[in-house]
């Protein structure tokens, strides 16, 4: 069977995507660089939303398979009855409806690296199947008898505690420790704080528009540092994004700005939100982002915007002051 073609090997800088000088980052570029010319698979374990699949691209893109494209499959969004036919593929005839032959993600990846994200989520019979491609290196299709050779390395992470699932008898120890054939643990944004800065002038610096500013004001830096920033790396580009939004037309993202954006709760700022509490923040986002938009589409103008909204002038003009919106921003500069 025709297998992946090769790919072109795409350069990796010397931060292997990784952006930040922390210690902790230095630290981990040496664990990558430490296990990509392994074969042995390698467990990411850490917080949502801090790099793991940065880190196991960066694993294959160093490593000696990186000729061939890696194969990522998120455990966690397969429904359990199609999980089979997705890892193993499937032979013509094996259910109602399977007229060919179809490759699974296993066999796909022969060759290269797998990656399977939130492999917590694996279900035990998958966990059985996989634990013989890890050991024998062989599989057998749904509906099918014949057994297949595979050579492929498994990159896996999860969010979940693993060994507290083995305790619990929810994933298998055997598993577990094959998995684990060389583990790299995350750390939350929290814990390498001074990484924030160089986050957001990277993030800043991916936004095209050329009305939205590259810059940050120093106290809306300083909240933005101090932030706990539970949703890690992925929530503060989330956040970034909005703040471009948010300040277009500003020559720096202000400090007000950034307050009404996070709705920093001064009180239990650490406290996980209500559903009430996350129901407003979304709004916000929501609302920031839309009316941001449509007073870009009509440069500014106050008549066109609250026409297309469905709403009356005074009550736009009251939305965009809750907001900290400046209508202003969004009108063409005059030219002295």
């Amino acid at each position: 069977m025709e297998k992946t073609p090769h790919t072109p090997v795409i350069p990796l800088d010397a931060n292997l995507g990784l952006v930040g000088a922390s210690s902790y980052l230095q630290e981990l570029r040496q664990d990558i660089r430490g296990v990509a010319e392994g074969d042995f698979p390698v467990l990411i374990q850490g917080d949502s939303g801090t790099g793991k699949d940065i880190i196991a691209h960066a694993i294959h893109a160093c490593g000696k398979r990186n000729g061939r494209r890696m194969m990522v499959l998120n455990c966690s969004a397969i429904p359990k009855h199609l999980e089979e036919a997705e890892y193993f593929g499937y032979a013509k005839g094996a259910f109602s409806g399977a007229t060919v032959m179809k490759e699974g993600i296993i066999e796909t990846a022969d060759g290269s690296t797998l990656f399977l994200d939130e492999v917590g989520d694996m279900s035990p019979d998958i966990q059985a199947k996989l634990l013989r491609v890890l050991d024998k290196g062989e599989f057998v299709p749904l509906g099918s008898t014949a057994v297949r050779k595979v050579d492929l390395r498994v990159v896996s992470a999860t969010n979940r505690d693993l060994e507290a699932m083995v305790k619990n008898q929810s994933f298998r120890q055997d598993l577990y420790f094959r998995l684990k054939g060389a583990l790299i643990a995350t750390q939350p944004l929290a814990r390498h704080k001074d990484d924030i800065p160089v986050l957001i002038s990277h993030f800043l610096s991916m936004q095209d528009d050329p009305k939205i500013p590259r810059h940050i004001s120093p106290p809306a830096l300083e909240i933005l540092t101090n932030y706990s920033w539970p949703g890690n790396e992925r929530e503060l580009k989330y956040t970034v994004e909005v703040l471009c939004m948010a300040s277009i037309g500003m020559k720096l993202i202000q400090e007000k700005t950034v307050r009404a954006v996070l709705k920093m709760n001064e009180t239990v700022p650490h406290q996980p939100l209500t559903y009430k509490e996350a129901k407003a923040a979304m709004m916000h986002d929501f609302e920031t982002r839309y009316f941001s938009k449509l007073l870009t589409q009509f440069k500014g103008n106050l008549n066109q915007a609250s026409k297309v909204a469905g709403m009356y002038r005074p009550n736009l003009l009251k939305k965009l002051k809750q907001l900290s919106i400046s209508q202003n921003a969004f009108r063409p500069q005059k030219r002295s």
